[in-house]
């Protein structure tokens, strides 16, 4: 008995530790990152503070202990305000021809740079695997150039320069089989990173389309850099990188309070749902794989842990009718497409 007490003793203390890591988190996802910056990067590890927090209230209730409500509270408080990191779909959804099929894809320069190994030709087959699915708008971030042409099933294109007022940028493009009347570019300052947007006719309306890269972190994702890095250097580059995506989703936020279209937003965000600038972004819009995704939705796997970085956000007046992730290995990001219908006005 005198063991059992003194490791509950121990299991409380590690459970109020882990209790308070996800009330921190909660606080860091609703504060802006340029406010508290020391917070920010807890937010990356809500999943792991959520389903650790859940097995000591499991452990609790099988001692029968009341302790159990110490982390069941900010568990079930957390899902219903930050909504879950996992989804059950029980049937599949056939995508038909009414619908606006969207896919966003951070392509990593098509393998440019010889990242990706034993894949043959990666931009080929980057090029065959949009061929397959055909959606009707196509978000690249780290788009290659070389391969514009090869998408000649998409009329009407806009594609950022890899050059912008002198600086060399990540490039971004826009592929849409319905006209695109209007483009433009988010500049973010002192970033290789950037978006662009264009407004695309669609059905007697016009809809505008971002494709957003955000602030990477500049973690390389091997266990010998994360290792041998100082953990203070690493957390400080977290915290610059999460200030960065502060002021670039507020600059998004500022070109979008002018805008008076209804709002599909793709992008690498290179942060998850839980941080400030995916919910400043996010606004009132839907996220596709909340509303139809199954599982986890990884889009970015670290170190063999499963990310979700990479999102399709829809306007209210869009009705979501479905999402997929397709794990694909010609890039560090997997594809994802969403499907829409927009609602009787």
């Amino acid at each position: 008995m005198k063991r059992l007490a003194r490791f509950n003793k121990i299991a409380l203390a590690l459970n109020v530790f882990f209790a308070l890591l996800l009330v921190l988190a909660y606080v860091s996802i609703h504060v802006p990152a340029t406010t508290i910056p020391y917070l920010a990067p807890l937010g990356l590890g809500t999943p792991i503070w959520l389903t650790v927090n859940l097995l000591f209230a499991v452990y609790w209730l099988i001692a029968r202990k009341k302790r159990f409500l110490l982390s069941l509270i900010p568990v079930v408080f957390s899902y219903f305000t930050l909504g879950g990191f996992f989804k059950i779909k029980l049937s599949e959804y056939e995508i038909n021809e009414e619908d606006l099929t969207v896919l966003s894809y951070n392509a990593q320069g098509f393998n440019k740079y010889g990242r990706i190994y034993g894949e043959g030709n990666v931009g080929d087959s980057i090029i065959s695997f949009t061929k397959r699915k055909s959606p009707d708008i196509i978000c690249f971030q780290e788009f290659s150039h070389r391969y514009h042409e090869l998408l000649d099933q998409y009329p009407y294109s806009y594609v950022s320069n890899s050059k912008i007022d002198g600086f060399k940028k990540s490039v971004l493009g826009v592929f849409s089989k319905y006209p695109i009347i209007a483009e433009g570019n988010l500049k973010f300052p002192n970033s290789f990173n950037m978006g662009v947007y264009a407004d695309i006719t669609y059905k007697n309306d016009t809809i505008r389309v971002y494709s957003l890269h955000m602030e990477s972190m500049g973690v390389t994702p091997n266990k010998e850099t994360i290792i041998d890095e100082p953990y203070l250097r690493l957390y400080g580059r977290l915290r610059g990188a999460f200030r960065k995506q502060q002021e670039q989703a507020e600059i998004f936020n500022g070109l979008q309070e002018n805008n008076s279209y209804k709002t599909i937003v793709c992008g690498d965000f290179n942060n998850t749902q839980f941080s400030n600038p995916y919910r400043l972004i996010k606004g009132d819009m839907q996220d596709t794989f909340n509303e139809k995704g199954k599982g986890l939705g990884s889009t970015y796997s670290f170190l063999g842990f499963p990310f979700r970085i990479d999102f399709i956000l829809a306007d209210p007046a869009f009705e979501v009718r479905a999402h997929k992730n397709y794990n694909l290995p010609f890039s560090d990001h997997f594809p994802i497409m969403a499907s829409f219908r927009l609602k009787e006005q």
